[in-house]
């Protein structure tokens, strides 16, 4: 069912419009970002770091690869004495796409790794040791090119002269054992726990105890009651004497000195018919990986499971080497049991290895009763072999990972698709001068960017980064245009320094020439880049910083129609038409353009912590300096091969060079966030971004309403397996209101105005590890 809804929000991630923003760029890249409100700067926890600040993907292990997509629901109200226009319901998709690798080479390998799990298949994946919440993950395979495998059945269904056939190239098997379990219908021992099959762990993992805890009472007097924990035969005995009635502790430990993965785990009563109960039992198996201890939790067959001390028996062991060297190898190994025991299940527990230098390197082994295969069980080339000896480990509590001592210094490599900024509304607003009946004011904003970026950790706690920014944009803007007369350079008698502006200036007293424009979805391509640091400074502290450059846009170019129709009747141009403009005005005064704009990305400056307080609960904050002044004060255009030559009469020629008043202001931004691993399977997020409004009451205008300052955001992610977690968010950017005073620079209608502005939106994500 996962792999379902993994399609569906692959299927999605191919919308980049967006809402929830600092002005016009997006508070956060993906949904585990957005849980926190977009506080990225001092954390790497996913590969959306790669745009917010490249360094954190020094730290990421393996390849991991991010979706995330969603929608917002602005609500847009623009009023004043003659408006109360409400943005029309129109959902506004957005989405997310990253990937961080070890090298280059591993592109393919990366874009086709979430194909291949979601139709079932198992993906090459990277070495490396997974912790979450202080549990481990393995991979679903087995990790390495040395292992243990089991195959289990029935007896019923094995039939005779039962053999173990290999088949493969360049792998090798040992350490052969054959459990059979045989029921005891008149056994009196009480069962407490059984678990036939150890659960896998981790690559370079050596089982080395198994330990019991239980709380145990006598319901009568007894001289002497016993329980038992027994692995494979061996056992450790726990001796039980006290009054009845009273709840004591009990606990056994077993130490286990093999190389094998133990089987068959039990606890049980060695008394015939002991007065004993047993409860709130935990089994736990202890292994080492490299210098280090970790615990895991087993889990019994079933509560009700009937086992005793000789439930199970070792039936056959076989410590000889079988080895496959060629192509179509096969080996069959026969399996010699006692006709005369009574055996129900059997179980076969081997000992594998691949020989790593082999890249066909695989091995089939099957167990097979008169030539007839029973069970069987596959160990392919899994896994990219570590250029280190000892396997990295990847230990991670709410979003912040533990540094290992022993991960060298490296590169890694990331590639992405992020929105940058954008919008979708559309409104009815009534110029009562010139469109009482209303005009549409549409914005429609996608500016997009495919993001290759780099980063190098020289150790454990230091790693620098470096991202390009490969821009592509897309803009509609519809609706009310105002212009200063002077743009209206033609003269209407020749040999004279009078324009048309200055007679609608001192003659007519207009100092603006308004209108109606309709773009046409103009397109436009550019650059960008951004450098960070992240540094650890201990295992509970890290801080990081960004800087982004000035972007390089090309002018978005596209179409445009223009009507002044309205108002040139109004203030009598058409009059004067008649006389002095080529055509008399007959085809009125509407006209179409090819247009480019200038749309530059201003720079910017963050920086951020993140400090793991408690074992499970992480705070962490960012603060951003947007520098809008310098980019975002005016958009300047050139309008060009004007279809209407009275129009190129009033403008001097048919190109024109129009500006639209923007007039933003810098930003800054402060958020912060608090993340809890409530378990090793579940994380919460929460977190708060604020942003000073960028926009000048006197710069007021519906067709750009960024002035949303407060975001408020919940998210959660669950840890599927070692492969997969899924991740949400939902995001509130709180009511904001901004009024324009008597005057207004974009537009006289915008005059004494209010805008308000509400958004809520949901974000749901997939983060895949291999």
């Amino acid at each position: 069912m996962y792999r379902i809804c993994f399609l569906i929000l692959l299927l999605l991630c191919f919308s980049c419009h967006l809402y929830a923003t600092n002005g016009m760029f997006p508070i956060f890249m993906g949904a585990q970002g957005a849980g926190r409100a977009g506080v990225d700067i001092g954390i790497a926890s996913d590969p959306t770091c790669l745009n917010t600040n490249p360094a954190g993907i020094g730290f990421i292990h393996g390849k991991t690869t991010e979706f995330s997509t969603g929608f917002f629901l602005p609500t847009i109200t623009f009023s004043n004495s003659y408006n109360n226009a409400d943005s029309d319901f129109e959902p506004v998709p957005m989405a997310t796409f990253a990937m961080v690798l070890d090298s280059p080479s591993q592109t393919w390998e990366g874009i086709s790794d979430p194909f291949v799990y979601l139709f079932g298949g198992e993906p090459i994946h990277t070495d490396y040791v997974y912790f979450s919440g202080g549990q481990p993950f393995p991979v679903n395979q087995h990790s390495g090119n040395t292992g243990q495998g089991v195959l289990e059945t029935k007896k019923s269904q094995s039939g005779k002269n039962l053999s173990l056939v290999l088949q493969g190239r360049s792998a090798k098997v040992s350490e052969i054992r054959v459990y059979g379990h045989i029921p005891f219908q008149k056994s009196t021992q009480k069962p407490f726990f059984s678990c036939k099959k150890h659960p896998l762990v981790p690559q370079e993992a050596k089982v080395r105890a198994i330990q019991a805890h239980f709380q145990w009472r006598l319901t009568q007097e007894c001289p002497l009651a016993q329980v038992a924990l027994s692995v494979e035969g061996q056992q450790e005995i726990l001796n039980l004497k006290a009054l009845p009635g009273s709840w004591q502790e009990g606990y056994i430990a077993l130490a286990w000195e093999k190389d094998t993965i133990p089987a068959n785990i039990h606890l049980f009563s060695l008394t015939e018919n002991a007065p004993v109960e047993i409860k709130n039992i935990e089994i736990k198996s202890g292994y080492r990986i490299q210098e280090k201890y970790y615990w895991q939790t087993l889990s019994p067959l079933s509560k009700d499971t009937v086992i005793s001390k000789e439930s199970f028996q070792l039936l056959f062991s076989d410590t000889k080497e079988y080895e496959l060297k060629g192509d179509k190898n096969l080996l069959s190994i026969p399996l010699p049991l006692s006709p005369a025991e009574k055996i129900q299940n059997i179980s076969i527990h081997y000992s594998y290895t691949l020989d790593a230098q082999d890249s066909s390197r695989n091995l089939e082994v099957s167990l097979v009763s008169q030539e007839k295969k029973i069970k069987s069980e596959k160990h392919l080339l899994s896994y990219r072999e570590p250029s280190q000896k000892n396997t990295p480990i990847c230990q991670r509590r709410a979003d912040q990972e533990t540094t290992s001592v022993d991960r060298s210094p490296g590169w890694k490599w990331g590639i992405g698709v992020f929105p940058q900024a954008g919008a979708r509304y559309s409104m009815e607003v009534v110029d009562q001068e010139l469109f009482p009946e209303g005009v549409e004011n549409r914005t429609d904003l996608i500016f997009a960017s495919f993001v290759p970026g780099i980063a190098y950790r020289f150790n454990e706690r230091f790693s620098i980064g470096l991202a390009l920014n490969i821009n592509f944009m897309t803009m509609e803007l519809d609706g009310l245009v105002s212009q200063e007369s002077t743009i209206l350079k033609g003269k209407p008698i020749e040999g004279t320094d009078v324009t048309f502006g200055d007679y609608l200036i001192g003659v007519v007293g207009e100092n603006t020439v308004r209108g109606e424009i309709d773009t046409n979805y103009l397109i436009g391509f550019g650059i960008g880049s951004r450098i960070g640091f992240l540094w650890k400074v201990t295992d509970r502290f890290q801080i990081g910083a960004m800087y982004c450059p000035p972007g390089w846009m090309m002018d978005a170019k596209g179409t445009a129609n223009l009507d002044f129709n309205r108002h040139f009747e109004q203030i009598g141009v058409a009059n004067i038409a008649k006389i002095v403009l080529p055509n008399k005005g007959q085809s009125g005064f509407s006209g179409k353009y090819d247009v480019e704009v200038e749309f530059d990305m201003p720079q910017r400056l963050g920086f951020g912590f993140s400090w793991l307080f408690l074992d499970d609960f992480l705070f962490a904050m960012d603060f951003q300096w947007i520098n809008y002044s310098e980019t975002q004060f005016e958009l300047k255009a050139k309008m060009k091969n004007g279809s209407n030559v009275d129009l190129n009469a009033l403008a001097g020629s048919a190109n024109v060079n129009p500006s639209f008043k923007i007039g933003w202001k810098d930003q800054y931004v402060v958020s912060f966030a608090f993340v809890w691993q409530a378990t090793p399977h579940w994380t919460w997020r929460t977190g708060y971004n604020y942003g000073n409004n960028p926009i000048p009451k006197k710069y007021l205008n519906p067709q750009l309403a960024a002035i949303t300052e407060h975001h408020v955001t919940l998210g959660t992610s669950y840890l599927v397996s070692r492969y997969l977690s899924l991740n949400a968010a939902i995001e509130v950017s709180l009511p904001s209101k901004m009024s324009s005073g008597s005057e207004n620079l974009v537009h006289q209608a915008y005059a004494n105005s209010k805008l308000e502005i509400f958004n809520i939106g949901a974000i749901l994500g997939v983060s895949l590890r291999f």
